[in-house]
């Protein structure tokens, strides 16, 4: 499964596998709305076309641009456990892995506990961040973050999880349009197979190996 983590390694154009999960192993994500929170904040700063609607001081709603970093980094997958969340980001710029977790883990922290009437952090220390190494781990870390919800989904499809970014590599064109999922670049995957074949094969990746042991 993912390399043991060692301290982190900065570096331009390179991948990780980034994840951290509650205190003690406690839930980070109690609702659909809690979960949607952070993938509101991923999109935030990953989403070169999000904006944020706000009144000026004449009362006008007008749209703000967010302090994006898009361009340092990007998302390829995630997934978001009850007590854990998995990312596989592209770092373009160094840091921008950093610039991201450390945003968005603040930005979650502070909703979580407004929300929860709970104080202090809810992570379990510092977010750990495995550079991937060749092609073969990419592949690998991406299945193990979308077969992830085998643990609690059951006899229910796998694409069937709402809080996983498989679903933006299984849909067509128009569904990832009408949805908003361009921000998820899936086909930094996707592009390793035959362009007609892709959701079937990667699906099918993903069945040969259901679920391997790893963090957290």
């Amino acid at each position: 499964m993912p390399y043991k983590n060692k301290d982190k390694i900065h570096l331009d154009n390179a991948y990780y596998h980034v994840y951290n999960r509650g205190y003690e192993k406690r839930r980070i994500f109690k609702s659909p709305h809690d979960y949607n929170t952070f993938i509101y904040f991923l999109r935030k700063y990953l989403d070169p076309t999000f904006r944020i609607v706000r009144r000026d001081k004449h009362g006008n709603l007008r749209k703000v641009i967010p302090n994006h970093l898009y361009r340092e980094v990007n998302l390829v997958a995630y997934c978001l456990m009850p007590n854990h969340y998995h990312l596989l980001l592209h770092q373009t710029k160094i840091y921008g892995v950093s610039k991201l977790i450390n945003r968005i883990s603040g930005s979650y922290t502070k909703f979580f506990n407004d929300k929860h009437d709970h104080q202090n952090t809810i992570w379990q220390g510092a977010y750990k961040a495995v550079l991937i190494r060749n092609e073969q781990h990419l592949l690998e870390i991406s299945r193990y973050i979308h077969n992830n919800p085998r643990k609690i989904m059951g006899d229910r499809e796998l694409e069937s999880y709402l809080f996983s970014s498989l679903p933006a590599y299984l849909a067509d064109a128009k569904y990832i349009v009408d949805r908003n999922l361009g921000w998820i670049k899936s086909y930094k995957i996707l592009n390793f197979y035959e362009k007609s074949e892709r959701k079937r094969l990667y699906m099918g990746f993903l069945n040969e190996r259901p679920l391997e042991q790893g963090p957290p």
